[in-house]
């Protein structure tokens, strides 16, 4: 036998010997997996031990042997073997071995990702947590209770005076006796099982990945679905109105959160006795399905009044979604009951009415306040440039940070200008929507506003040529839908999206419907603040913003309307009014420009044209058409408004070079030949351009404006221009 056979006969021993070996250990992990050691016990630090010893064994089977093991080998064995098929099946043995236990690690990693508690959200805010089994004896039901279980919860977090309740209202009844009562439900899919409370707080928590709450109007019937939110959230508790066992649509709560008062069903919420939030013991919220339970002290949506680096009292809003805590500057503290204390916190449910007391309680109002760039209009001009966007981003984030947003302020104010709409709220929003511009979507897609990128699929995201043109798409196209009010020519449909034209909140403005953030409006408007702060406050208080007292109320052509109100009102004298489909709408505003005895004169918040007819916006396909400021005006009446701020400057001047009607900087042929083609009937101006282009403001584009700017072109007779 040669040397070159008698080798490889060694090489298949020793194969053999360590393929029994890890055939061995595959056994013994194949019995772990099927549940022989808890689930518990698995971590991420176990698993890749495994791995590496697995790897380790193979690589010593594939390893040659040494000369003296060769020896040994062959002095034992003289046996022929046809060493080409044996060689062909031990490789694809090992392969076997190979997938085998690949699978068994992912079938652990996956069993992992199920199974570990608590589930921590990364952040340098976010709360401690401590491991809280909700499956020990103390949260499992009575013996024999399969119906509702009453408890009073102990400042521990435990539960006495347990009974059981085959009927509701019976144990609702005997539960609102005791401050620190709660019943559970044996079919609650909430972890810790609560479906009611004399006191509680309710979180979000609805079923599937990236699903929202759907809250209803109180008063409605469902499913008239008027805002939602996503999960995670804490939110006050009114009431828990109906509930039958096994019968989802029976089970219901009324809650509050963000301005909105309305009704939502239990299995999307999770509903916990305020007495874990006193005495800061663990919950358990979320849905274990989804892999979004989560075990944390909580802590509710709250705000303190703090002096800034200048010493100014500024407020800041601190609310939790899960365990993660986010802080925000919101504004100034210029409210006489704000009041810098480290252990005071005030809370407000509805984002306007204040308290000490988490429960809201009558003796601990406190006051009112309404965020100025929350509530302000987004028909409104801006003192802030370009440049000071710019300059602002660039002190915000290093050269470092890669995003699409850099140097992109002109077009903010450009388009602001020419579609009417507040450059400073809108930059904000792109700020906030785009992560700086540095999110996967703005950087691929050009989308700074996160446009069509749902919560169930944030991939179907419009894609634009250029940030410019996205930036140019929101403010001239996507945005007029949350604008479009309910006109008075009755044949229109009006857009359901619009809620006011404030960012607001759950209550009112574009956050009612355009993110299920229920503070997103706040977080924008907290944004502008820092912003504008960072100019000296050139904008806030530059307007008089009024809070509309009547929905109905019309906004009227001009300020000698009689009838504004009511059935009656005649559709050719009014303009709309602040109700909308839903009939839900709290809280909307309006800017006041000037007044006289009766009324107040207010920038409209639909554009206008120039025989003051509405410009109506019959399809979502509707070409982009500009705002005209000047003739985008209406009257309102002064007993229908309440003044929430006074101007303390002048409101900025909407800036206009007369004659510059494609908005480059210069007079020129090209304004030329565009005023000629409107003249010659090949396209007409409208908006904000046939006003630049109607340069001896006469009210018409001719040919008097056509042989001024020719004259300007020729040097004949110059054109300073208006600003």
């Amino acid at each position: 036998m040669n040397s070159k056979l008698l080798r490889k006969i060694l090489i298949i021993l020793i194969s053999f010997l360590m393929l029994f070996s890890v055939v061995g250990q595959f056994l013994v992990s194949a019995q772990e997996v099927d549940g022989n050691i808890p689930d518990t016990s698995l971590t991420h630090e176990d698993i890749p031990v495994d791995i590496n010893e697995v790897e380790t064994d193979q690589d010593e089977l594939r390893k040659e042997p040494s000369e003296t093991e060769e020896e040994n080998l062959l002095e034992e064995d003289n046996t022929e073997i046809d060493t080409e098929i044996l060689e062909e099946e031990i490789e694809e043995n090992l392969e076997d071995i190979d997938n085998n236990q690949e699978d068994i690690v992912e079938d652990d990693l996956e069993e992992e990702s199920f199974t570990m508690m608590p589930f921590s959200i990364q952040s340098h805010e976010a709360e401690s947590m401590q491991t809280f089994n909700v499956e020990n004896t103390e949260f499992n039901f009575l013996d024999n209770c399969t119906t509702f279980e009453l408890v009073s919860i102990k400042t521990d977090g435990s539960m006495i005076n347990r009974k059981c309740f085959s009927n509701f209202d019976t144990a609702k009844q005997e539960m609102l006796e005791d401050p620190n009562g709660a019943i559970r439900a044996y079919d609650s899919i909430s972890p810790m099982k609560f479906i009611a409370a004399t006191r509680g707080v309710a979180y979000s928590a609805p079923k599937g990945k990236g699903a929202t709450l759907n809250i209803y109007e109180v008063g409605r019937n469902n499913p008239n679905t008027v805002t939602y939110i996503s999960d995670g959230y804490d939110m006050r508790y009114f009431d828990t109105t109906r509930y039958t066992l096994n019968k989802p649509d029976e089970q219901i709560a009324e809650i509050g959160i963000s301005g909105f008062h309305g009704t939502s069903y239990i299995e999307g919420l999770d509903i916990i006795p305020m007495s874990y939030i006193d005495n800061k013991n663990n919950i358990t919220i979320g849905r274990k399905s989804d892999i979004k339970q989560v075990t944390f002290i909580p802590s509710l949506a709250h705000y303190k009044i703090e002096l800034d680096d200048n010493g100014k009292k500024v407020i800041k809003f601190i609310h939790n979604e899960y365990n993660t805590k986010y802080t925000s500057t919101i504004g100034l503290a210029e409210h006489d009951w704000m009041k810098v204390d480290p252990n005071l916190s005030y809370y407000s449910w509805d984002g306007t009415n204040f308290y000490t007391s988490n429960d809201y309680s009558k003796e601990s109002y406190v006051g009112e306040y309404y965020n100025y760039y929350q509530y302000l209009p987004f028909r409104t001009n801006s003192y802030i440039t370009g440049s000071d966007l710019d300059k602002f981003f660039n002190n915000s984030k290093s050269a470092e940070f890669e995003t699409v947003m850099r140097d992109t302020g002109k077009y903010f104010t450009q388009y602001g200008l020419q579609y009417g709409m507040n450059p400073l709220l809108v930059y904000a929003m792109a700020i906030h929507e785009s992560g700086w511009g540095g999110s996967r979507i703005a950087r691929t897609k050009n989308n700074l506003f996160g446009w069509n990128a749902y919560d169930s699929n944030p991939g179907d995201a419009s894609l634009y040529p250029s940030v410019d043109i996205g930036i140019k798409d929101h403010m001239g196209f996507n945005l007029r839908g949350y604008m479009d009010v309910n006109f008075s020519k009755s044949e229109r449909m009006q857009d359901s999206r619009f809620q006011g034209s404030h960012l607001g909140n759950k209550g009112s403005g574009f956050n009612l419907k355009y993110a299920s953030d229920p503070y997103w409006g706040l977080k924008i408007a907290s944004l502008a603040f820092q912003i504008d702060a960072s100019v000296g406050l050139k904008d806030y208080k530059a307007y008089t913003i009024g809070l509309i007292l009547d929905k109905n109320e019309y906004v009227a052509k001009t300020p000698n309307i009689k009838n504004t109100n009511g059935s009656s009102v005649s559709q050719n004298e009014v303009y709309y009014n602040f109700s909308n489909t839903r009939n839900y709408m709290k809280n909307a505003t309006t800017t006041i420009n000037d007044e006289n005895n009766i009324f107040y004169k207010t920038q409209s918040i639909a554009a206008i044209d120039n025989n003051f007819n509405v410009i109506p916006i019959p399809t979502s396909n509707t070409p982009h058409f500009d705002y005209n400021w000047q003739t985008s005006v209406g009257y309102i009446k002064k007993d229908k408004i309440r003044i929430l701020y006074s101007s303390i400057k002048k409101a900025p001047p909407i800036k206009i070079m007369y004659g510059d009607v494609n908005d480059d900087g210069e007079i020129d042929i090209f304004d030329y030949v565009i005023i000629a083609n409107h003249i010659l009937n090949k396209k007409i101006l409208t908006g904000q351009k046939y006003i630049i282009a109607d340069v001896n403001k006469d009210g018409d584009v001719d040919i008097f404006d056509y042989v001024i700017i020719a004259n300007h072109i020729l040097g004949k007779k110059s054109i300073n221009g208006e600003y």
